[in-house]
């Protein structure tokens, strides 16, 4: 593609917004997509006033202010000249000079004049402190007009109400508008950081002494500073500390949750297949020239006796043996079951294990993004056994 020639092109990027008529000056790379072909992928962008009595016209009559259509904007240009920008900045009352624009329009005209002003203040004032264009669209759809007064206030709000932004990122931002580096605000966000990385990593709480150890490496201050804000965490209820362990609410409300279901599960058990297990034993041992461990037949009668049962050990205890014995004792009595797993790794070692399909929770829930929700739930559930 010659990149040079003068014609339509697609670009790809986040704008706060545009309207047609405006003139945008893009900074980026031409790439090319494998699907669509080549784009113009843009990091950045600003918006050019128009200069020509045609393209003051376009931007007028674009739908970027209220109360100016094609007609109006004509006039208003037709009036005013090269002047008109100047007028729409500085003395918004003379639009009256116009033909059709009595004080009521003119009032209409002002605050939608003034709430673009607004947004081009936000903008220009993120990216001033690095802040990429990208996350500066975000903050702005986020917070509005007031997202300067609200990221002066405390950066590190963007963590929690801005998808994507994350502590480093907001770090920087701070950094960038001077935020001490001991500020009460960073610590508490540097904290809720560490156990958001540890969620991540499958952990559901850390130890007091690791955060407060932790948060004084990571944010290089004074451990009595973290744990003075571990303490505002706690007493503003934004984390949960129980003896030792420090947990955020949604780790520690949810695991709580779970832990009540299975206790409700374990209260009422029930044969969940009338059938002789010991044979059935038998007769997987006999078929595969192998005998079960005490403990692994123990394993597989509860697994028939209970709604749940957790089947744990280290390598080598027979965890795999076991679960196969399963597997190969409902298939015999042609019973339908499903294996999941928590990741895709997980659900990958599982098939490869056992020979056998398995899925992601996620998938044999069927969840539906667009919807955030489960397809099957209690009013639809999964057709086992």
């Amino acid at each position: 593609m010659d990149k040079n020639e003068e014609k339509l092109a697609t670009i790809v990027g986040n704008m706060a917004s545009v309207n047609v008529g405006e003139t945008c000056e893009l900074k980026g790379e031409w790439v090319n997509n494998p699907k669509y072909g080549w784009q113009f992928s843009f990091s950045d962008y600003q918006l050019i006033l128009p200069t020509s009595l045609l393209g003051l016209k376009r931007y007028l009559s674009s739908g970027l202010i209220r109360g100016v259509g094609p007609v109006t904007a004509d006039r208003i240009v037709k009036h005013f000249g090269n002047k008109t920008l100047e007028v729409l900045e500085n003395d918004l009352q003379r639009l009256t000079e116009v033909e059709g624009i009595a004080e009521k329009r003119v009032e209409m005209i002002s605050k939608s004049w003034e709430e673009h002003k607004e947004i081009k203040r936000v903008m220009i004032f993120l990216q001033s402190y690095q802040i990429t264009t990208g996350y500066a669209v975000k903050i702005y759809k986020t917070y509005g007009n007031k997202a300067i007064e609200k990221l002066r206030e405390n950066p590190y709000r963007l963590v929690d109400d801005v998808s994507g932004i994350g502590f480093k990122i907001a770090d920087r931002i701070a950094q960038n508008l001077g935020i001490e580096a001991t500020s009460p605000a960073r610590v508490k966000a540097g904290i809720k950081y560490i156990l958001n990385e540890l969620a991540n990593q499958g952990h559901c709480y850390a130890l007091n002494d690791e955060i407060i150890k932790g948060g004084s490496e990571l944010l290089e201050v004074e451990e009595s500073l973290v744990e003075k804000a571990l303490n505002i965490l706690r007493n503003n209820q934004e984390v949960i500390v129980e003896e030792d362990k420090v947990w955020l609410p949604l780790y520690y409300f949810a695991e709580l949750g779970v832990s009540k279901k299975l206790i409700e599960l374990l209260k009422f058990p029930q044969q969940l297949i009338n059938i002789n297990v010991q044979k059935k034993i038998k007769y997987l041992e006999k078929k595969y020239s192998f005998s079960f461990a005490e403990e692994q037949k123990d394993a597989i009668n509860k697994v028939l006796l209970n709604r749940v049962l957790v089947l744990t050990g280290g390598p080598g205890t027979g965890k795999t043996t076991t679960t196969l014995g399963l597997i190969e004792l409902f298939e015999e009595l042609k019973l339908k079951i499903v294996l999941a797993a928590p990741t895709g790794r997980a659900a990958k070692k599982i098939s490869e294990t056992t020979g056998r399909k398995a899925k992601t929770i996620h998938r044999l829930l069927e969840y539906s993004p667009k919807r955030g929700t489960f397809i099957k739930n209690s009013e639809n559930p999964i057709k086992t056994f």
